[in-house]
């Protein structure tokens, strides 16, 4: 943005006023010339004002509408980008807490599959059960740890790209 606002500068009209004052000397050798300028006998004076302008005057007014345009446009995409950039906040956090959630209900299903497994190996070994259902129910108990797990993981996704933001 600061670039639009340099060349707009460099478009605009300009008007200077500016002065010099100098002793002169005509002398052959160098030191007779310096020592001479000092007098006064022949100062150089020079006062002026100095106005340039771009030589498409009439299209000024369009160029800098084209400036204040390209201004604009930046200020937009700005406030577009903090638009999604709360948006996408937003979105991680209710991601966050329905993870948190889940993992909620996947540990409560883990120990349920862990007290059903537990339950079966006794029945097993009381000769009330088979070993097929306690291998059913340990494959139950070990599905539920991986969905633990997983949810876990996505959680620690979610938790290191909201440190992304700045939040700890």
């Amino acid at each position: 943005m600061n670039e639009v606002h340099i060349n707009r500068e460099k478009n605009q009209p300009n008007l200077e006023v500016f002065g010099s004052y100098a002793f002169n000397s005509r002398e052959a050798d160098k030191e007779e010339a310096l020592s001479q300028s000092w007098d006064g006998n022949k100062p150089t004076k020079v006062i002026g004002v100095r106005f340039s302008s771009p030589l498409a005057f009439g299209k000024m007014g369009d160029t800098q509408d084209g400036y204040a345009k390209q201004i604009k446009s930046a200020e937009y995409r700005y406030d577009r980008q903090r638009f999604l950039q709360e948006q996408s906040w937003r979105d991680l956090s209710l991601r966050f807490n329905e993870a948190k959630e889940r993992l909620l209900a996947a540990e409560e299903l883990e120990s349920n599959q862990r007290e059903k497994l537990d339950y079966e190996r006794k029945r097993q070994e009381n000769g009330r059960s088979t070993l097929f259902q306690v291998l059913t129910f340990e494959s139950d108990y070990l599905g539920a740890q991986g969905v633990r797990l997983r949810t876990w993981a996505e959680l620690l996704q979610i938790s290191a790209q909201m440190k992304l933001y700045g939040v700890n």
